[in-house]
């Protein structure tokens, strides 16, 4: 082709978008690069006409990805060509040495032939449960229901399962019930009690953030009932940490039921579990010990709102509580509790720090931005310090939570600032943190993040001048409705304490 026939038809494409051209550094070379639509194209052409070119053009790709690559990266820039090795594995028709050698050994760092001895170093560490996803679905035939007939049924079961986990992680809920639900079904057929103790569970949690409370005490009793089967060599084959877990996922679903005696007694069973028979280290950690301590703190959070409701000195407290010496009593257990929790916390930040992952390290933070808070509320005035405490806390954790990659707990955070920013009269602030956690929790649907974004408005606002939403009325009404749909029972008082104090009813 002449050359200015050649550069007419570069300029062309390049017009469109269609023809990226790219210059070195040095200026020197330059060279061209199709868009991904393009080659994407011309891959699908190749493989409908010459399958084994196809095939033979992954399989190099692959060899040379898995060669050239450090065995385990410690960054997420570092393990980018060993997910791009496992697309290439799969597509060339190697998807059990991809799945062992690569995704298992060098990725997720996990001996998959043993379930639970799982560092999941990617998602824990790194936060990158969008790439675990995208490098799960490679052994997928039909998402999220059916893989690979070329694994192991043991294999197939594990990345459904895996499936599971990252889609509910990204808050993707409605998708991850089916591949949970297959995992758990294979589990049960194989009769594999030790896996299906650990699905079941993770079955309860999805349940819990769906909103149907019920049904995640029902997964989590059936996961502690598959435990305790005699077949079962959990107590032999878990690691201490595992062991808690479900005993401590059945507590939480317990708890948003407002059954807190009963999740007491469970939590109380799984601490001395989590510290494998270790004397000095009875104390429970990671999402175990975040869920305790919510525990600890829900027992007083009707009082820490009961506060902040009768904040306005035209009120009376006996119109909430029953009287100022009732309002003190109580507050000085609240407050010791506050004490407490962190303490436990911040042992278990310091004793725990290198085995904790991003997540582990953001709900701590998470725990002691809300005892900081219920503190300030109780106390009814924050120092400076505690000012300086609080804010550095609740900014951990969102930030933390943010690059843990889970979408679930964020809202959480997001309610927990809003009430900070409140008290530091950023009332613009406070109203963005609540749109945002309205806007992930309405995505999942997180129904009981949504009953409880609603309670925050309306306790927060009610006093403004010019309401943000619909009106505080409404509010109430739909997280009365939420809060009786769901069973989340555990915000029977605090609603009934806000109906009383915003509208007079009760």
């Amino acid at each position: 082709m002449p050359e200015e026939a050649w550069s007419e038809v570069i300029s062309f494409l390049s017009d469109f978008g269609l023809l990226l051209p790219q210059t070195a550094d040095d200026n020197r070379e330059r060279w061209l690069d199709c868009h991904p639509l393009i080659r994407e194209y011309f891959a699908n052409r190749l493989r409908e006409t010459n399958l084994e070119a196809w095939r033979s053009a992954h399989l190099r790709l692959y060899e040379s990805l898995k060669e050239n690559t450090d065995y385990q990266p410690d960054t997420i820039e570092g393990l980018q060509p060993l997910y791009q090795a496992v697309v290439h594995g799969c597509h060339a028709g190697v998807r059990y040495d991809a799945f062992i050698a690569v995704l298992g050994h060098r990725i997720f760092r996990v001996e998959l032939l043993r379930e639970l001895q799982c560092e999941f170093f990617s998602a824990s560490k790194l936060g990158a449960i969008g790439l675990n996803l995208s490098a799960v679905a490679c052994f997928f035939e039909r998402r999220w229901s059916r893989v690979s007939s070329s694994l192991p049924d043991y294999h197939q079961a594990w990345l459904l399962n895996e499936a599971g986990f990252c889609l509910r992680e990204l808050g993707r809920l409605q998708e991850a019930i089916e591949p949970f639900e297959v995992a758990l079904k294979m589990g049960e057929s194989a009769e594999n009690w030790l896996a299906s103790t650990i699905r079941a569970s993770n079955v309860s949690e999805l349940e819990l953030t769906l909103g149907n409370v019920a049904g995640a005490i029902e997964r989590a009793e059936q996961s502690v009932a598959f435990a305790n089967r005699k077949s079962n060599r959990i107590s032999k084959m878990c690691l201490p940490d595992t062991r808690a877990s479900f005993l401590t996922t059945l507590a939480d679903a317990l708890f948003q039921a407002g059954r807190r005696a009963e999740a007491l007694a469970y939590y109380r069973q799984a601490e001395p579990e989590q510290s494998g028979g270790n004397p000095d280290k009875i104390i429970l950690w990671s999402v175990q010990g975040f869920r305790y301590c919510d525990l600890l703190l829900g027992e007083f959070e009707p009082l820490v709102w009961r506060c902040r409701l009768i904040t306005d000195p035209l009120e009376q407290p006996a119109a909430i509580m029953g009287g100022e010496a009732v309002l003190n009593s109580n507050a000085s257990a609240a407050i010791q509790r506050c004490r407490q929790v962190v303490q436990r916390t911040e042992q278990t930040l310091a004793a725990a720090k290198e085995s904790l992952g991003l997540l582990d390290i953001a709900l701590d933070h998470l725990t002691l931005s809300r005892a900081a808070l219920f503190r300030s509320i109780l106390e009814r005035s924050t120092s400076e310090g505690q000012g300086f405490e609080l804010n550095s806390h609740i900014a951990a954790a969102l930030d933390g939570l943010r690059r843990s990659g889970n979408v679930t707990h964020v809202p959480m955070g997001l309610l927990t600032r809003a009430c900070v920013r409140v008290i530091d009269s950023d009332v613009a602030g406070a109203r963005a943190d609540l749109d945002e956690a309205w806007d992930i929790a309405e995505r999942g649907p997180m129904r009981l993040h949504l009953a409880d974004i609603h309670l925050h408005r309306a306790r927060l606002f009610f006093r403004e001048k010019v309401y943000p939403w619909k009106s505080p009325q409404a509010d109430l009404a739909a997280a009365e409705k939420l809060i009786n749909d769901c069973g989340y029972h555990r915000r029977d008082q605090e609603l009934a304490d806000a109906k009383r104090a915003i509208l007079g009813q009760g």
